[in-house]
């Protein structure tokens, strides 16, 4: 495992509210740029975006040390697509 992947993960799970917002910072224009790329509707894909990282601060506690952020957010990104398309179904 990288050194730096095992401090991202080491900070996310003690839950140091200033480290998550530099990973928000650095992340989010990538996050929303990859949530456009899925769907059209600009607010929408901010939504998406958002909603990602409310899943990474949630699952903190739970990602493996091996997977990176960028791979996270890739992972669960679709996730949020698709509970949104339920939401919206119902």
């Amino acid at each position: 495992m990288k050194p730096l992947r095992n401090s991202i993960h080491k900070f996310l799970k003690s839950a140091e509210v200033t480290f998550f917002e530099g990973l928000y910072r650095d992340y989010f224009t990538r996050t929303l740029f990859f949530a456009q790329q899925y769907l059209p509707d600009p607010e929408e894909a901010r939504e998406i975006a958002q909603e990602t990282f409310v899943t990474l601060w949630e699952k903190r506690t739970e990602i493996r040390p091996d997977l990176s952020v960028q791979a996270f957010i890739q992972t669960q990104m679709p996730e949020c697509i698709k509970k949104k398309d339920r939401r919206t179904k119902i």
